[in-house]
């Protein structure tokens, strides 16, 4: 009996292959009549239908158009051609990739062709910009629970409240002697931490609002050494000051 149903399972398994590869090849053909059919005028249909109020209009045109849309990805030769249209489609795939896993595998295709580079596609505009010229140059920026946290190459540390489209400056401090390389904010958002090239590293105080020297650093036979990077681990802050040189402290 054991035998019988691992025959049976096997031959519903090549029959479900069978009709899988009836599929894609249903889909092949479809795609093809459609994108020929008088140059192309089918994507001038889809464009005014989905533009139409009629949400069962839009949902069969969706439909359609990742149909289409897919038998491209299987085929190495039509997924490079449609690569040349990457950036046009991309935008209006984003849209709707939450409607269809269709589309999210069409996304998937297209970001993993050798021909196109992601960073040109990445979905981010300019919403505002800040001008900080005051504290020169920005050296670190940490974002944690809606505030965004920058360090500044004239030893200032600002606090903004992200929470809306246009940051705001809620908190300033300027407790460094020089130049603020890095930032470090644990999960809880209560402290902060600040290296710099002062050689030390100061502990802010969110909720008290004090500041106080974590580490003063250490005297080495080339005097202190500059703090470049911290992170925080597992209740432990790492500092990074070169490539012959680290420190932890708890």
């Amino acid at each position: 009996m054991k035998a019988e149903r691992l025959v049976q399972n096997s031959e519903s398994l090549e029959t479900m292959d069978e009709e899988e590869k009836a599929a894609k090849s249903w889909e092949k053909r479809v795609a093809f009549v459609l994108c020929n059919h008088e140059n192309g005028s089918i994507f001038k249909a889809f464009e005014e239908c989905l533009k139409s109020n009629s949400l069962e209009m839009a949902k069969s045109c969706l439909a359609l158009a990742s149909v289409a849309l897919r038998s491209f990805i299987d085929d190495k030769v039509a997924l490079k051609e449609l690569g040349v249209y990457a950036k046009s489609v991309c935008k209006s795939l984003r849209k709707l990739k939450r409607s269809s896993v269709l589309v999210t595998d069409i996304l998937k295709a297209l970001m993993n062709l050798s021909s196109i580079n992601a960073t040109e596609l990445w979905p981010c505009a300019e919403v505002t910009e800040i001008d900080s010229g005051c504290n020169g140059e920005v050296l670190s920026f940490v974002h944690l629970k809606g505030r965004v946290y920058s360090s500044h190459s004239d030893g200032t540390i600002k606090v903004w409240d992200a929470g809306k489209r246009v940051l705001r400056l809620i908190q300033e401090a300027r407790e460094h002697t020089k130049a603020v390389t890095c930032l470090s904010v644990p999960s809880s958002g209560d402290k902060l931490y600040s290296g710099s090239l002062d050689k030390t590293i100061r502990e802010v105080d969110m909720i008290k609002c004090t500041s106080s020297t974590f580490f003063s650093g250490t005297k080495k036979l080339l005097g202190k050494q500059i703090i470049h990077t911290l992170c925080i681990r597992d209740g432990f802050l790492f500092a990074g000051g070169s490539s012959v040189d680290g420190i932890a402290g708890r």
